[in-house]
């Protein structure tokens, strides 16, 4: 039997479907649908009849299992056999049998909308299931960081020289040749410049060899792209340069929408996007986006590509706009800190602290492009926080993601701390571990006494700054010492006033 599949019966799933199945049935009949003259008495007991079939079928064919790693697309089927077999039965007990009749387009459409329904559930539970966990790990970054090596290299000689500055002029113009020269010694022989998919080229090649190394190849037409950094990695000495460039998704769109007149612009990227940006990020056409493009030419984001960096142990250094290629120049400073891909679930999972200082983790609609997580000091430390306590001009957070926010409604999984006692409904903010410690020593004690909260005071103070985001929080605390049940009372109030009424919006 395959280990991933529980064949015992999940009594919340079934008690979930059989509610399911009996508020479409009360909506169809409310609605008199495909009724018309038949009095509403007469189909309840056919709907018991249909209700003990439906359950019975589920249990037989392992419908309500607790499954653990089982394929969407192979759920949903068993659901909807089942369903359909459930169907069929009714069907040919209302041939037979007048007293257990339902018509057939009440039928079918009962057992339709529920499987709808089903469907919808199923992608909110499998969201939470396959939630993205995302976390930065301070203590191996940390470890890992070694002193800067800068090797001796012979310096090539004015023919070779010559040559290396004609061939990079030839493939990307003057303009990058210049910005290669600001950051790379194109005399040294201790650099290497090429333009290739480099996760085979760099294989044979020595070990922390290489002082610079720069692709003059886009990132977008280059596969595997961390199994690509984290070569590159291996092949620079500590402190090397890594220069690359890319078109990123601002780039890109930029540029469809200029390339043709409105509205065929507009048309031309909305194609793009639903091809080149949706589908690879859904897990119904993940893989046939795959099949069909290997994954060349993506769409990808500034903060993605910083990310991935981040992520395979390079830091960035600069960067600049060239003939529609951003132009990056990275320094290595680690080792490869995390070999995790990609992924785009739409629900994350975010380490935060809890009460007594312990970690739990907090689930999240996700607004931030894949990769973000590793640019919380990057950002801190370039842009530094905006009124009301958010990081300034943070790029890494995506269009949807904006709007999810303003309107608080990435907040909503966090129900689920919520109920498993990770959080309370109103209390101090959840934080993690790099916002917790801009917080004074003394708050950063006092606020791991307390649960923090699905609802903050801040949305009452409309604080702007740090410090006033924790004068905000000592006042609640100060309250809450005094008559804890009665200051979440009157906070949960104020809030709902503050977000309703007066239309107090996050940023």
């Amino acid at each position: 039997m395959n280990k991933n599949h529980n064949p015992k019966t999940n009594y919340h799933y079934l008690i979930c479907d059989q509610l399911l199945l009996t508020m479409v049935f009360l909506f169809l009949m409310g609605h008199r649908f495909a009724l018309h003259e038949t009095p509403p008495i007469k189909v309840i007991l056919p709907f018991l009849v249909f209700f003990a079939i439906w359950t019975i079928i589920g249990i037989l064919l392992s419908k309500y299992r607790k499954v653990n790693g089982q394929k969407f697309s192979h759920r949903m089927g068993f659901i909807l056999l089942a369903n359909m077999i459930s169907v069929i039965i009714m069907l040919t007990l209302s041939g037979f049998y007048s007293m257990v009749y339902l018509p057939w387009k009440f039928l079918l459409s009962m057992a339709g909308i529920t499987y709808l329904l089903e469907l919808f559930l199923i992608m909110i539970l499998y969201s939470f299931k396959r939630s993205v966990t995302i976390e930065w790990n301070e203590d191996q970054a940390n470890t890992s960081r070694e002193k800067e090596i800068y090797r001796e290299c012979d310096v090539l000689e004015e023919v070779k020289y010559q040559q290396v500055k004609k061939a990079i002029m030839e493939e990307s113009g003057v303009n990058v040749l210049a910005f290669l020269e600001e950051h790379v010694d194109l005399r040294s022989s201790g650099n290497l410049i090429f333009c290739t998919n480099p996760t085979r080229f760099l294989l044979s090649l020595e070990e922390d060899r290489y002082n610079a190394l720069a692709n003059l190849k886009r990132i977008n037409e280059i596969s595997r792209f961390n199994a690509c950094l984290e070569i590159l990695n291996r092949k620079l000495s500590y402190g090397g340069i890594l220069i690359g460039c890319v078109e990123t998704q601002e780039i890109r769109k930029n540029r469809l929408l200029t390339e043709l007149p409105q509205p065929f612009n507009r048309v031309l990227y909305s194609f793009d996007f639903l091809v080149n940006r949706l589908a690879p990020k859904t897990f119904l056409t993940r893989k046939l986006y795959y099949y069909l493009t290997s994954y060349r030419d993506r769409v990808i984001s500034k903060a993605e590509i910083f990310g991935r960096l981040y992520s395979r142990g390079f830091e960035i250094m600069n960067e600049r706009v060239i003939d529609r290629s951003l132009y990056i120049v990275a320094k290595k400073t680690t080792l490869p800190i995390s070999t995790k891909e990609a992924n785009y679930g739409a629900i994350v999972r975010l380490k935060r602290i809890g009460k007594e200082g312990k970690g739990f983790y907090l689930y999240k609609l996700r607004t931030m492009h894949p990769y973000a997580e590793y640019l919380q000091e990057y950002i801190y430390s370039t842009n530094h926080l905006e009124e009301g306590g958010k990081f300034k001009n943070d790029f890494r957070i995506s269009t949807l993601g904006k709007w999810l926010r303003k309107y608080w409604i990435d907040e909503i999984p966090n129900i689920i701390n919520v109920i498993n006692g990770d959080m309370k409904l109103v209390g101090i903010r959840p934080l993690s571990e790099h916002y917790y410690h801009l917080y004074t020593e003394d708050l950063q004690q006092r606020r791991i006494r307390y649960k923090p909260g699905l609802l903050p005071p801040l949305i009452v103070d409309t604080p702007a700054t740090l410090e006033e985001i924790q004068a905000s929080e000592i006042k609640y605390l100060d309250a809450y010492d005094k008559n804890p049940y009665l200051t979440d009372w009157r906070y949960f109030w104020r809030i709902l006033y503050f977000i309703v009424l007066k239309k107090v919006r996050s940023k």
